[in-house]
């Protein structure tokens, strides 16, 4: 029998300095990590070993409506570290259904997304870019 499994994004918290996301747009949330914890090498003689390079960083894309208290959070933590070059997020996202936990004590606004204005709603993409990461669940 075939099994049935459940995305909620209403089971999805993010958080920013202790602050909740809201406004979330659709695709709201990806993760990435920083690449390949692991390369390996192939000798001549066609042994191989392989190769760790811890690479600890990752990347949080947050998607928010242009309407979302959350776009003037990180649009104000983005000047700040501007001026001082030390506004560090912590930001964490959590799936309550599958028991996931993505956090980093030292996240960075790469860049601010700019606006859009229209009749339809265009989401401002955040990229917050980290040294550290960690994924428990």
């Amino acid at each position: 029998m075939a099994q049935l499994y459940t995305q909620d994004m209403n089971k999805v918290i993010g958080t920013i300095n202790g602050v909740p996301v809201v406004g979330w747009a659709a695709d709201a949330v990806s993760i990435e990590t920083d690449g390949e914890e692991w390369t390996k090498e192939v000798g001549a003689d066609g042994t191989t070993t392989r190769v760790r390079t811890p690479k600890p960083g990752g990347k949080f894309t947050l998607r928010l409506h242009p309407g979302s208290p959350t776009n003037r959070i990180l649009r104000l933590a983005f000047a700040a570290d501007k001026l001082s070059s030390a506004a560090l997020l912590v930001v964490m996202v959590t799936d309550l259904l599958n028991g996931i936990v993505l956090i980093s004590p030292n996240a960075w606004v790469v860049q601010d997304p700019g606006a859009s204005f229209g009749n339809s709603l265009t989401p401002n993409e955040w990229v917050l870019d980290c040294g550290n990461m960690r994924i428990i669940g």
